[in-house]
């Protein structure tokens, strides 16, 4: 019943069929935080993708080691809080809240999230954006395809305007306004690392969200240490790379963090 729902919607002509590849991504241009120290202590947590239960272990886990910690205490999330695990919209609506207290927290944007909005604003194919993971997410917000067809609704007019009408505005506010990068003194921040030979602050947005073999496999990037998700590792790891914090929470079950300290880097994981 899903494919029938997707061709009649691609038939219909809504959404452009552009393959989800980042390459709609330059028109965007999403923040880029700079700050003028480092914190005391900085937390990275890696691409969560709805796994909300592995979200709250190793924030617990950072409460419990940030107490040691007397000046400012800062959370990264990584990106990435959508697609592929079972609880998308609980994930976006956990970061709406304020941040543990003693902390601050920047989210920053995964390609997931931008892939997300991109459907949302037509950009992309419904049937695209269910191969990149994004029918767990329509069913966190409560969107459930097939039953939509069984009303006989006419899905060439309303299934898209069901399906924005169904994530609440301050989700769809807070993904657009995810910034792409944050820079500190000592490390450069970004989704999916950095295009080697570029300065960091000429990376295109395209690269900061979805470059993965040209950075895993070029030449290190030597301005700062650069913090990043999106390529899923074993376990969590630190070298002439940088430091990954991606271990594919929704197949692992294991969601990774990295606790930034001068000369120092230590990891958490949630069971």
């Amino acid at each position: 019943m899903l494919a029938g729902i997707v061709s009649k919607l691609r038939r219909a002509g809504r959404g452009k069929p552009n393959g989800i590849d980042g390459a709609a991504t330059g028109g965007t241009t999403r923040p880029r935080i700079v700050l003028p120290s480092d914190p005391e202590v900085v937390y990275a947590v890696g691409d969560v993708h709805g796994c909300l239960r592995q979200l709250r272990v190793v924030e617990d886990a950072i409460i419990r080691d940030g107490s040691r910690f007397a000046g400012l205490k800062l959370i990264v999330m990584m990106g990435d809080y959508v697609d592929r695990g079972p609880q998308s919209a609980e994930v976006v609506e956990h970061l709406l809240q304020p941040p543990p207290d003693g902390f601050r927290r920047i989210c920053l944007c995964g390609n997931h999230d931008e892939t997300f909005l991109r459907f949302l604003d037509g950009q992309i194919p419904l049937e695209g954006w269910m191969g990149f993971g994004g029918l767990p997410t329509l069913l966190s917000y409560g969107v459930d395809l097939p039953a939509f067809a069984a009303r006989g609704r006419a899905l060439s007019e309303s299934l898209l305007d069901e399906i924005v009408e169904a994530i609440p505005l301050a989700h769809r506010v807070f993904l657009r306004g995810l910034p792409v990068s944050l820079t500190t003194n000592a490390y450069f921040f970004a989704h999916a690392g950095a295009r080697p030979g570029v300065a960091l602050r000429d990376q295109s947005e395209r690269d900061l969200l979805w470059i993965r073999e040209d950075f895993l496999r070029g030449k290190p990037l030597t301005e700062r240490i650069v913090v990043y998700g999106h390529s899923p590792l074993p376990a969590p790891t630190y070298d002439e790379r940088g430091v990954g914090v991606d271990t594919g929470a929704y197949l692992s079950g294991r969601l990774s963090a990295a606790r930034l300290l001068p000369g120092s880097v230590a990891f958490f994981q949630s069971d």
